[in-house]
């Protein structure tokens, strides 16, 4: 099934940890990452923090169940250091961390024909619809993908101009193999201090 993962980054070399992403998700058996957004440059949603973070949208093929995907998701969040004690691979890294710096942060914002509203995964994303790092990288690859009736510019329009203006466009700088016909470089885990 076609899906858009939403990917972020506001810690270390930021970069490096979508591309990590990208290259994780595009070497698991039976997920095709397709197309990649332009990463945005954004500030922090949510929380206070004199760190911007770095947003883009993956839009992906995947052929299992749509919470296989999510444990999927988190455990790359968690290999790439987002975890905290007492977390499991299969949950949430670091619990209930919401809304706080991240080295990564990785979003299943919608799978196509799939409405849920479980305690482990809501779909389409609950937040998606206002939030300006998210609109904006997923209007390019489905800008006529609906969410509550309407396309996902409609959305953008609705949001605070100044979030918008925030969002600074940098350019396609992440690839993934067979995505737009990139091939993406082999990726090792980033350093949580972009070292």
């Amino acid at each position: 099934m076609r899906g858009y993962v939403g990917l972020g980054s506001n810690l270390g070399d930021r970069l490096a940890h979508l591309q990590y992403a990208v290259d994780e998700m595009a070497g698991t058996a039976g997920l095709s990452v397709q197309r990649l957004s332009s990463v945005y440059e954004c500030p922090p949603w949510g929380h206070v923090s004199h760190n911007l973070y770095l947003n883009a949208v993956a839009e992906v093929l995947w052929e299992g169940a749509p919470v296989e995907l999510l444990r999927l998701v988190y455990r790359i969040e968690a290999a790439d250091g987002r975890h905290k004690h007492g977390a499991s691979p299969d949950g949430p890294p670091g619990g209930a961390m919401h809304y706080a710096d991240r080295t990564l942060d990785l979003d299943i914002l919608w799978l196509d024909g799939v409405a849920s509203s479980d305690a482990q995964l809501v779909l389409p994303h609950p937040l998606a619809h206002c939030r300006a790092f998210v609109l904006l990288p997923w209007a390019e690859l489905a800008p006529s993908l609906e969410l509550d009736g309407h396309p996902l510019p409609w959305w953008i329009g609705r949001l605070p101009r100044e979030e918008v203006l925030a969002c600074r466009q940098l350019g396609r700088l992440l690839k993934a193999a067979g995505a737009d016909g990139n091939q993406s470089p082999t990726t090792s885990r980033p350093s949580r201090n972009g070292s």
